[in-house]
């Protein structure tokens, strides 16, 4: 009778055992090789081809999880200098909106009060960003120790970083939304840590970065109730909706769709073959109804040499108009210890903002990284760097905290 009951108590185990499912990694996305002609002859259809393929469900226990918000938030992997993140399961997590650290750089530029991540400040737009990197990414800033601050240093002294093909990183922006909006946006329920209030938020931006390209391939998407979608630049997509172009409104935050009693084109109407794109990613209704592709960009000038353009209503508040993605980024970086020298602290990053707290657009200047009056090295023969390129991410530039107690920092390592 006992062996009998351990015989029963072992095939309940087993059974209950066998129904639950082990968690999984975080899926992946990344482009291949094959993809930067794409990229490149025709960036606004690859542009939807990646907004496609990471806004699909996750297919984890939460029903509205997209693939990219199951990678890791740069929190995460710059949380620890002394401890290597790992790639996360596929398993929801609540959401944790920080303040913008374009918008915190600008206020440590510019001597202004930093945001704080407050439920107020999400409210009004000012903390509500998140930015997470897909596996390339991140096997890459883990395996080459771009985690911590003296890992960064001593990769750019003894070379130079070069993401992977394929490597992405997303950055989105969220706004608190009420029960009726639901069906408009992507939403989640957003729990403030501070007043333990929760609140519904919905997605409103969303920047894709792909190092496709040497120079990356850079995409912004916006909800089309955005006020300001279109306001000073444009929207401009050659592949996902028609008219291409949706010219500015005279005045700002005036709208664009109908929710400010504007025609459901004013928009642009979804083109077939962008529905189809988000069709066969299975993306849920708002996602393939109510975004819209803001822009992308390959390039720091277009063939007549004057520079590029493009910025998120959202994202880029403020300075729209002189917005380009491929140059802020270009000037990511972090200064260079002079030759033969191995001291830290190094020298602070370039500026994300000119001194009229504008974006940087246009080509790059080498003057930016380079002391073109400096006696040449051999080998090999180049100027004196001031600052090394950190490949057009800022994270690494800013993120990344120190291993070494406060007291040493000053020290050769």
């Amino acid at each position: 009778m006992k062996h009998q009951n351990s015989l029963r108590i072992l095939i309940v185990l087993l059974a209950v055992s066998g129904s639950q499912t082990v968690a999984q990694p975080a899926p992946e996305y990344a482009p291949q090789k094959s993809d930067a002609w794409i990229a490149a002859n025709d960036p606004d259809r690859f542009a939807w081809i990646l907004f496609s393929a990471i806004s699909a469900p996750a297919n984890n226990e939460h029903s509205r999880d997209l693939i990219w918000e199951t990678w890791p938030e740069q929190k995460e992997i710059y949380a620890d200098p002394t401890l290597a993140p790992k790639w996360p399961l596929n398993e929801h997590r609540a959401k944790q909106l920080s303040p913008s650290a374009q918008r915190a750089r600008r206020a440590h530029e510019y001597n202004e009060k930093s945001p704080e991540g407050s439920l107020q400040e999400i409210r009004s737009s000012i903390s509500n960003e998140e930015v997470r990197n897909n596996k390339a990414a991140f096997d890459y800033i883990i395996n080459n120790d771009l985690w911590y601050k003296e890992g960064i240093v001593n990769k750019v002294r003894n070379g130079q970083i070069k993401l992977p093909y394929g490597a992405i990183t997303v950055k989105g922006k969220w706004k608190v939304i009420s029960e009726s909006q639901k069906d408009r946006y992507h939403w989640h329920k957003y729990k403030d840590e501070k007043s333990n209030e929760s609140v519904l938020v919905g997605l409103v931006a969303l920047h894709i970065a792909s190092r496709i390209l040497p120079n990356w391939h850079w995409s912004t998407f916006e909800h089309v109730d955005n006020p300001g979608l279109a306001d000073y630049i444009g929207l401009h997509d050659s592949f996902g909706i028609r008219p291409m172009d949706i010219w500015p409104n005279r005045e700002a935050n005036q709208g664009y769709s109908e929710k400010f009693g504007k025609a459901k084109d004013n928009v642009g109407v979804l083109t077939d073959a962008a529905s189809k794109l988000m069709q066969a990613q299975n993306l849920a209704y708002p996602l393939s109804h109510f975004y819209r592709l803001k822009g992308s960009q390959i390039a720091f000038t277009d063939r007549t040499g004057r520079s590029t353009v493009v910025g998120n209503s959202i994202t880029e508040a403020g300075f729209v108009a002189t917005s380009s993605c491929i140059t802020c980024h270009a000037r990511a970086s972090v200064g260079a210890p002079y030759q033969g020298q191995n001291n830290y602290p190094v020298p602070d990053p370039l500026s994300i903002f000119t001194d009229r707290g504008e974006s940087f657009n246009g080509p790059v200047d080498p003057n930016w990284f380079w002391d073109a009056g400096a006696a040449f090295s051999a080998p090999p023969a180049e100027p004196e760097a001031y600052r090394k390129s950190t490949e057009f991410l800022w994270q690494l530039s800013l993120m990344p905290k120190s291993r070494l107690p406060a007291s040493d920092k000053n020290k050769s390592y």
